[in-house]
């Protein structure tokens, strides 16, 4: 885990009253989950532009392989023109080689392999730039996920609508 990282661990107990989406009756839900998440800072991408140790520009300058901007307008042009006619496009700026396939590995490989995407929260309403964290924010962030977004009371049945004309 990096060193920009906090850890939350804990259990969320609730009692919690919802309507029923069939009968819009109340009725109680008891919910319980495990909270395990990793915390991270919001990076922001203003100012230096810092992507894995290279910038914007030398990631886009990878990716087109290393071709100044001259040639792409004609590549789209070019591209129109084999859709209309049916034919696959090859070639043009967007052009992924060996070295732009590196780049980007190298860029994921600095997430950490066991960390589950899932348990990363990056929001900065829940850890500010001030590095200030809101654990209530990220309890109803979460709590808020494990809720049925279409409760149904327990024993009701769906309703059956026939229509005839």
């Amino acid at each position: 885990m990096a060193a920009d990282c906090i850890q939350v661990e804990g259990t969320v107990q609730a009692a919690v009253t919802q309507k029923c989406v069939r009968t819009n009756e109340d009725f109680d839900v008891d919910l319980e989950f495990d909270v395990i998440s990793i915390v991270k800072a919001v990076e922001s991408t203003q100012g230096g532009g810092d992507l894995g140790g290279m910038d914007v520009a030398e990631i886009e300058r990878q990716l087109s392989g290393g071709g100044g901007g001259g040639g792409s307008r004609k590549a789209k042009r070019k591209g129109k023109k084999g859709r209309r006619d049916g034919k696959s496009v090859k070639g043009g700026g967007g052009k992924l080689d060996d070295v732009g396939v590196r780049a980007l590995q190298d860029m994921l490989s600095d997430f950490d392999a066991g960390v589950d995407e899932d348990d990363v929260v990056e929001d900065e309403a829940v850890l500010g730039s001030e590095g200030v964290l809101d654990l209530g924010e990220l309890v109803a962030q979460l709590f808020r996920l494990k809720l049925d977004p279409y409760p149904k009371k327990p024993g009701s049945k769906p309703i059956n609508l026939s229509f005839s004309g």
